[in-house]
């Protein structure tokens, strides 16, 4: 009896593989949506916090702190959305 059922669990095994790496693959390509949107929401916010420390002189000439504050601000908001 034992060798009749690891036999036929043998022979299920490659659909059993098969469904388990279509589920990995759907997963992946939905994760990877998210991450795309998220590492650029990143990329644009760390873009940000070095173009206002490259020109720190001129941001505090002008007396845009605030301005500077709510585009970084703007990134990072979008980025916790990317993750949900």
């Amino acid at each position: 009896m034992l060798l009749a059922s690891e036999l036929l669990s043998f022979h299920q095994a490659p659909s059993t593989l098969k469904a388990g790496l279509n589920i990995a693959s759907l997963l992946l390509q939905w994760r990877t949506k998210y991450r795309v949107v998220m590492n650029k929401a990143d990329s644009e916010g760390g873009s940000r916090v070095i173009d206002s420390l490259l020109n720190y002189e001129t941001v505090k000439y002008f007396g845009n702190q605030a301005h500077e504050q709510a585009r970084y601000d703007t990134c990072l908001e979008r980025a916790p959305l990317a993750e949900k």
